[in-house]
């Protein structure tokens, strides 16, 4: 049965979810990396108290790099990068596992809605001949060859069937219902 996986909103939860622990491993993998970051700084001062144009103004500038080479973490960066690899992979195992889950309840939902089915058709045939007997026997009490009793027990019978028949087919719509929405259809 197929299914499709990319409308759930349980497979988009998890598949979001390994695609952040896939860029967490990225991220802890990148501690072992240098960096390197820059600065700059300008700024000019002004020396008198005359005019503003005639001051004599003394730019000063003031730039540099740091770079910043890991050596030696005792383990730690390790740590978080195996740390977030192991989440990564039980995160991987969610996601297969609700896509199990996803296909065993679609499999499960159309099993009912095929169960229902034949439960309809076989009220349905059980409709027609308690019908068929009853038309029978009242036809047979009109006559005078058939009690009342028979006649009674008849339409009990077809009530009956009647009332299975209803009751049937309540059952295929809540069970077509149910599998539209595993195969998320709505």
């Amino acid at each position: 049965m197929a299914v499709d996986m990319t409308c759930r909103l349980d497979y988009q939860l998890v598949n979001t979810l390994m695609r952040l622990q896939e860029l967490e491993v990225k991220n802890q993998k990148s501690a072992y990396l240098p960096k390197l970051a820059g600065f700059i700084s300008t700024q000019q001062q002004g020396f008198g108290f005359d005019e503003v144009v005639q001051t004599d103004w003394f730019p000063s500038t003031l730039w540099g790099l740091q770079l910043q080479v890991p050596i030696f973490s005792s383990g730690m960066r390790s740590s978080r990068v195996k740390q977030a690899q192991l989440t990564m992979q039980q995160t991987q195992v969610n996601l297969t596992a609700t896509q199990e889950r996803l296909i065993a309840e679609a499999v499960e939902r159309s099993q009912k809605a095929r169960t229902a089915m034949d439960s309809y058709n076989t009220a349905q045939q059980n409709l027609q001949l308690s019908q068929r007997i009853f038309d029978r026997t009242s036809i047979k009490f009109s006559n005078g060859l058939s009690s009342s009793f028979e006649l009674n027990q008849d339409q009990s019978q077809y009530l009956g069937a009647q009332q299975q028949y209803i009751g049937s087919l309540v059952e295929l719509l809540l069970a077509r219902a149910e599998l539209r929405k595993a195969l998320d259809l709505y």
